[in-house]
């Protein structure tokens, strides 16, 4: 079977427009800790409890997380902009003192103003294309207080979501 050729800058430009909400990804081993902002989680299981999370074979943290084979997801909270903008970003130093804790099952760095936040462990890594595909066990589960709203990204921005 063949595929067609899709521009990519237009594959990009149709994903853009597609709402999703903003997460911090996160991994620490030996005292090193990395993360990064992503959009590519879901939901896999509730049995097992399991998420998929995306992240670019070139990123720093996939790298780290295929080593340690821990992950934190963090969904952002609606006043997190800053944060996931400085998570995207290449700066060294992006774990701010007083805004993490550390999980209690894995280590994994937990953003304390997270809407949600997940520790795992990775089960399986799979190369595609431009990406890896980590499946992630959860171990652990925070939920914050349900009045606050996700971070979301739409047209390359952040904002909020107003339910009505």
């Amino acid at each position: 079977m063949t595929t067609p050729d899709i521009d990519p800058a237009l594959f990009r430009d149709a994903m853009s427009r597609l709402a999703a909400s903003v997460n911090i990804i996160t991994t620490e081993l030996d005292g090193t800790r990395r993360g990064c902002t992503a959009t590519a989680v879901c939901s896999l299981s509730d049995t097992p409890a399991s998420l998929i999370v995306c992240l670019n074979r070139g990123s720093s943290t996939g790298q780290l997380i295929q080593a340690s084979g821990i992950v934190g997801v963090n969904l952002c909270d609606s006043a997190d902009n800053d944060t996931a903008a400085l998570f995207a970003s290449k700066a060294d130093d992006k774990f701010r003192p007083g805004m993490w804790d550390e999980g209690v099952v894995t280590g994994a760095p937990l953003l304390r103003s997270a809407v949600a936040g997940f520790e795992g462990r990775v089960v399986e890594a799979k190369a595609f294309g431009s990406h890896i595909i980590f499946i992630v066990e959860i171990v652990a589960v925070t939920v914050a207080d349900q009045a606050r709203a996700p971070l979301l990204y739409l047209n390359r921005a952040f904002g909020a979501f107003a339910a009505h």
